[in-house]
């Protein structure tokens, strides 16, 4: 009896040691651009730092983004030693070597709370999160603290202590239309709570930056009949050796939609995630897709006509 009240005694003493030294010190819900894996991938990131003064073995402890399922993961025989960072993917792939670690699930960028628990289940630490933009951190500063802060320039395996950071994320601004079908031409307004917020939109697909038009009065939305055709016109197959048929543009003029992109701005504040709203205008826009589900596909055109293509062009050249 006295033997086992020891054993107890001591995994309790372990455990709470854990507890006082190891933390999830930074998420990367939506890793898009910051850092890969092995396999070149950028997967989402977990972030884990040894507080304390001793290292700690993570052997038998778990992850978890299931508060129902404190088992959800399991770490391998880890030692973090005193003042080390830990990168873990969440990636699905449930993958462990004696360099990198993958979960067998991933992070939601809208928002989740993610558990690190001992061996018998108990939660040692949690960070609990609301939306996090893409390519953007959410953690602790100064490392192993109780502050949470948000990161434009995540820092995963290094010190969040000298990194910039906002306590807060800008919440997306509200249109007054939704997006969809209108025969009718409208004025589209644009709010924010914020008074001191500044709102930025881009009315061609891409990516809204402080450089873009500021909005200050509300957008006329209307049909976009007699508008050149831009993109259509770009040539999409490349003749090589006679085996791909020649491109033909478009006869007619192509109808268009209106894509409106917003995203809010201030100092101090991390930017609020880019808002997305597209806009059909004709007398006859309901007789025209009768019986056809719409759904509208928005992107940079760098990424459309740019970086992807040419990266196309260059492989099937080479």
């Amino acid at each position: 009896m006295k033997k086992s009240l020891l054993i107890a005694f001591i995994i309790l003493a372990v455990s709470n040691s854990f507890s006082q030294s190891v933390v999830i010190n930074e998420i990367i819900p939506a890793n898009l651009h910051v850092v890969t894996d092995e396999f070149g991938l950028y997967e989402d990131v977990i972030e884990l730092y040894n507080a304390g003064s001793f290292p700690q073995s993570l052997q038998g402890f778990h992850l978890s983004d299931d508060s129902t399922d404190h088992f959800k993961w399991t770490f391998p025989n880890i030692i973090l030693q005193p003042g080390q960072f830990l990168i873990v993917f969440a990636s699905k792939k449930n993958l462990t070597n004696s360099t990198y670690c993958h979960t067998n699930f991933t992070l939601d960028a809208n928002g989740e709370a993610i558990l690190l628990t001992d061996v018998a289940g108990q939660v040692v630490d949690e960070i609990s999160h609301a939306q996090v933009p893409a390519d953007i951190s959410y953690g602790l500063q100064p490392d192993g603290a109780n502050n949470f802060f948000y990161f434009p320039t995540p820092t995963p395996g290094y010190t969040n202590n000298a990194a910039v950071s906002a306590a807060v994320l800008l919440d997306e601004p509200v249109f007054s239309n939704n997006a969809g079908f209108y025969t009718n031409s409208f004025q589209l307004s644009i709010t924010h709570p914020d008074p001191q917020a500044e709102i930025h939109y881009t009315l061609d697909g891409s990516e809204p930056t402080l450089a873009s038009p500021l909005y200050s009065s509300p957008i006329t939305i209307q049909s976009r009949t007699g508008d050149a055709n831009v993109y259509s016109v770009i040539p999409t197959t490349v003749a090589i050796y006679g085996w791909l048929p020649p491109w033909y543009g478009p006869l007619n003029e192509v109808f268009k939609c209106t894509p409106v992109r917003t995203r809010v701005f201030k100092n101090g504040s991390i930017p609020s995630r880019i808002s997305t709203r597209t806009y059909f205008v004709d007398p006859d826009i309901f007789q025209r897709y009768p019986d056809i589900p719409v759904i509208s596909l928005v992107t940079d055109p760098y990424y459309l006509f740019g970086l992807l293509w040419r990266t196309i062009c260059t492989r099937i050249l080479s």
